[in-house]
């Protein structure tokens, strides 16, 4: 149960980080 949780919000984490990522570059590109 605690590892499920865990992994969840790895994921969950993982993809706001590729999200920013994502939004950085646009922002890069803007410029």
């Amino acid at each position: 149960m605690i590892l499920t949780c865990y992994n969840t919000f790895n994921t969950s984490f993982a993809i706001i980080e590729f999200k920013s990522k994502i939004s950085g570059i646009d922002e890069a590109r803007s410029k």
